[in-house]
């Protein structure tokens, strides 16, 4: 998928470090906005404390979490599929597009090859060299590994044999949701993932790469509104914070 018009525009919310709760009810509110009609949005954000989330699909009780470091992280849930993910020293992205916009493409892979593709050319930016996992096989979180970084799609960005960067989505017939992780600086011992400052040989900031990230797109020809903090309706985030607090919710498998 390319993209070579400047009539395609996202607005750009960068956020402070936020629990787990906090960060995917803004996911979903932007979400629920976007395909009510608002506008196509990219939003960049960080954790605190570090948080495990769970794939849509996947089981609070998967044996995988067994592992005292996992057992003793704050667990969320998120709305898209895949495996389980330690959000510590990271920059997390999501992108929010209506559906039949011109970057959602056709295929859940075209997106994906897309973001993958401006989060590479970022690293290169940096001074950084990832390759495409590559082949034909996707995992949808309800087999496979727990871990996400232990789990590889074709669209994946690699370093030799370790994963670097992983995306998941949520399509509904109004809206598309896709987010994914970018491990800065590894900082927690079940981190499976490459990182940045690996790659590099030298520590990274979330404020470096998050620019690097927007120079990338922007080069592209979408034009990029002023990043400020996210913007959502004050009831609909209560909502959505309720839901993502309900062990109901996040127990539900």
């Amino acid at each position: 998928m390319s993209v070579a018009s400047g009539d395609l525009v996202l607005r750009v919310f960068i956020d402070p470090p936020a629990d787990g709760v906090t960060n995917m009810a803004i996911d979903e509110c932007l979400l629920a906005a976007t395909a009510g009609g608002g506008a196509a949005t990219l939003r960049l954000y960080r954790w605190s404390p570090p948080t495990l989330s769970l794939g849509c699909f996947q089981k609070l009780a998967d044996p995988g979490r067994a592992d005292p470091a996992l057992a003793e992280l704050p667990v969320v849930r998120r709305i898209t599929g895949g495996g389980a993910i330690v959000h510590a020293d990271e920059l997390t992205y999501s992108l929010l597009l209506p559906a039949g916009h011109a970057l959602a493409g056709e295929r859940p892979a075209d997106l994906y090859t897309w973001m993958h593709q401006r989060l590479a050319e970022a690293l290169a930016a940096l001074g950084g060299r990832t390759r495409f996992q590559g082949g034909d096989k996707v995992l949808t979180g309800r087999a496979g590994p727990f871990l996400c970084f232990e789990s590889h799609a074709p669209y994946d960005l690699m370093i030799g044999g370790a994963k670097l960067a992983g995306s998941a989505q949520r399509r509904t017939r109004r809206g598309v949701l896709q987010h994914g992780s970018l491990v800065l600086n590894r900082t927690h011992r079940v981190q499976p993932s490459a990182s940045v400052a690996e790659h590099l040989g030298r520590p990274v900031t979330f404020d470096e790469v998050a620019a690097a990230v927007l120079a990338a797109i922007a080069a592209t020809g979408v034009a990029l509104g002023e990043a400020v903090p996210s913007r959502v309706d004050d009831d609909a985030l209560r909502e959505f914070r309720a839901k993502h607090a309900d062990r109901a919710w996040v127990g539900r498998w």
